[in-house]
């Protein structure tokens, strides 16, 4: 456990100095890295809700080009988010890759297009406080061998890592409440805020054009829009980044 206090000092000084979501995902990829991974998700549920209500909202760092294209489909029935989401506890991808005859169909077309992806080796934290939102890390491709569920110390400071981070990031939804962040406004016009409502509920473009009486062209114009607005790399992102700000709400 010597290197626990270096890890979260690391965090600790590079949160203080962050001044926006997109930033402090970069300090907690570094710690990973720093760990031994090599890719990272972020991702919340709101209180209240199950393990399948809606797609998870997620921030990622360091993944394939275009992973998302149709994750909306899947992501309410990936099977390792669902099993941190019910255990409330750490969960390595290979203990649920080895009875994956223990899942349903939807759960194991989900785990094979992560696997398609080259996503194979996780560990996903959850962040479980009662009253307050169910947030989860996940920091994949383990650097050395394969990582184990016998590696406890991993274990225990990714969930130090984990805690600290959601609660910097709930601090920073706190001041972004009214699209500000440290000062920084970002206006969204109501049908661009509806497109992207839409698309936060697994729309797509073509389901919110039905949905708002509009062209996919159109719908396809507000989603360049949001994207370009909010400083994303891409609607997943620009998706993920609106709720934190409180922009949209998936309740």
């Amino acid at each position: 456990m010597s290197a626990l206090p270096v890890v979260l000092k690391a965090l600790c000084e590079g949160l203080d100095r962050a001044q926006d979501i997109d930033t402090s995902l970069d300090v907690l990829n570094e710690v990973v890295h720093h760990l031994g991974w090599t890719r990272l998700v972020y991702g919340w549920k709101s209180p209240g809700q199950g393990a399948d209500a809606l797609p998870v909202p997620v921030l990622t760092r360091d993944f394939p080009q275009n992973w998302d294209r149709n994750w909306s489909k899947h992501s309410p029935h990936d099977p390792y988010f669902e099993a941190a989401f019910l255990s409330r506890e750490p969960v390595y991808w290979s203990d649920i890759q080895a009875y994956q005859h223990d899942l349903d169909d939807q759960q194991r077309d989900c785990l094979h297009y992560i696997e398609d992806l080259g996503l194979v080796d996780g560990l996903t934290v959850p962040v479980a406080v009662p009253g307050r939102r169910f947030a989860f890390v996940t920091a994949l491709g383990f650097k050395g061998q394969a990582a184990s569920s016998a590696d406890g110390c991993q274990v225990e400071m990714m969930k130090l890592v984990a805690h600290f981070f959601d609660n910097h990031m709930i601090g920073l939804t706190a001041s972004a409440k009214g699209a500000e962040i440290k000062g920084i406004g970002i206006a969204l016009s109501r049908r661009e805020r509806e497109c992207l409502l839409w698309t936060a509920q697994g729309k797509t473009v073509d389901e919110v054009a039905t949905i708002m009486g509009v062209s996919p062209e159109t719908a396809r114009v507000y989603v360049k829009r949001v994207i370009i607005k909010m400083n994303a790399s891409n609607k997943t992102h620009a998706v993920a980044k609106a709720i934190h700000m409180g922009l949209v709400t998936m309740n």
